[in-house]
């Protein structure tokens, strides 16, 4: 397990660590950044501080591997591991507040609404449910899909919640009605792996086709491609602590560092966004593979641009990105 130090210039290794007897699975630094925690295939879950000095351990955390960490607060995160088992954890307690059997089979991704009572999580078996932190109880599951959940995110303020699929669709789930989806959002031509959330109507995909992409959601649209792993898998997308620069890893040694700082610009004008509307942004490029997009009950029709073509690119100013949001 590596610490890395990145700028424009260069990448530094500052810190080296090995303390687990089995594959690091996940990693999740605490909200103010001086505590590290670490989950890995021999069940075990570590905490280290900046230095790398071990302040927490649970060598039994889980009865199988465990692959997933999110942070609920500033000492309690969820597991999950490769059987369905969720877990709450409190290190200031130093114990297991809760633990979870909903799943039959690996907890993929997890997700809180914006209210940080409610943690989401999907799985493999193909369903996302729902817990209620506050009580301590499952507050709903979905019917189970024909493929695996892979990711999940939640958008609009909380009414939506987007998950990525193995057959290439975003499953969109309305809040509090946890059965059946809402909508669906197909275009991907593989998998999605990972969903990074950039604001309540956009996040990024990375997709098992190596494609990082900008996704708008009601109304469904493509808005551009940030980078490629060149067919490999993207497996995971984290921002920086400023949102200027997003990390993302695959099946090779190394670190991926995108510059996304123009996601967040603000407009110079509605004059000027307008000449520019039909553009996509600099620095990406128009993925034309993702179409014959349908979608369902309370989405807009969807834009999927040109279909018939290769990848196109469109150079416009960064500022414009977000223009027609």
């Amino acid at each position: 397990m590596w610490r890395y130090k990145y700028s424009e210039e260069a990448n530094t290794k500052v810190l080296e660590l090995k303390n687990h007897q089995e594959a690091v699975r996940a990693l999740l630094f605490a909200p103010d950044g001086q505590t590290l925690y670490t989950a890995s295939a021999d069940k075990s879950i570590r905490a280290f501080d900046t230095l790398g000095n071990p302040t927490w351990a649970e060598m039994r955390a889980h009865e199988h591997p465990v692959n997933r960490l999110h942070e609920l607060s500033a000492n309690v995160f969820a597991s999950g591991d490769d059987q369905g088992c969720v877990k709450i954890w409190d290190t200031r307690q130093h114990r297991c507040l809760s633990e979870f059997k909903e799943h039959t089979d690996y907890i993929s991704g997890f997700a809180t609404n914006p209210a940080q009572d409610h943690l989401l999580a999907t799985s493999g078996d193909g369903r996302l449910s729902v817990y209620d932190l506050r009580k301590n109880v499952l507050a709903g599951k979905s019917d189970e899909l024909d493929d695996e959940l892979l990711s999940v995110s939640v958008i609009k303020n909380g009414r939506k919640v987007v998950c990525g699929s193995q057959d290439g669709v975003l499953v969109i789930f309305s809040w509090g009605t946890w059965g059946d989806m809402s909508d669906r959002f197909p275009g991907h031509p593989d998998s999605v792996e990972a969903l990074l959330k950039v604001d309540e109507d956009t996040v990024l995909t990375g997709s098992s086709d190596g494609i990082i992409r900008v996704v708008q959601l009601h109304p469904n649209k493509l808005l551009g491609l940030i980078g490629d792993h060149e067919d490999l898998p993207v497996e995971n997308l984290k921002f920086s602590h400023d949102k200027k620069i997003i990390g993302s890893v695959s099946h090779t040694n190394k670190v991926h560092f995108w510059d996304v700082g123009y996601l967040f610009e603000e407009d110079d004008g509605e004059e000027e966004a307008d000449e520019n509307e039909e553009k996509a942004p600099a620095g990406l490029s128009f993925d034309t593979e993702m179409k014959d997009a349908d979608s369902d009950s309370d989405s807009d029709d969807s834009d999927m641009g040109d279909a018939s073509g290769a990848r196109k690119a469109f150079p416009t100013a960064n500022e414009q990105f977000f223009s027609d949001l």
